[in-house]
């Protein structure tokens, strides 16, 4: 899809989904990796075992989230959002 989604379309596409991409980065190093997630009232949750995303984040809380709706190669969707790591 070339262009930019409307504010409604990235909230239904956020509520939608179960699984998007975290991406995060500590002393040079970036990992990403899916993970299944909710999203409502505008924050994004996950759920995770101790691991190197947990690791990860604890020392650089700065994450990048991604999640897509792909019907063909002309057809798809993407949502990219910038925030931060809380723990709770």
């Amino acid at each position: 899809m070339l262009g930019e989604l409307s504010q409604e379309q990235i909230e239904a596409l956020l509520k939608q989904q179960v699984t998007g991409r975290l991406g995060c980065h500590h002393h040079g190093v970036t990992y990403v990796v899916p993970v299944n997630y909710i999203y409502k009232d505008g924050v994004i949750y996950a759920h995770s075992g101790p691991g190197k995303k947990l690791d990860m984040m604890r020392h650089n809380p700065s994450v990048c989230f991604e999640v897509d709706e792909i019907e063909n190669i002309f057809k798809w969707k993407c949502v990219v959002a910038w925030g931060r790591f809380e723990e709770i």
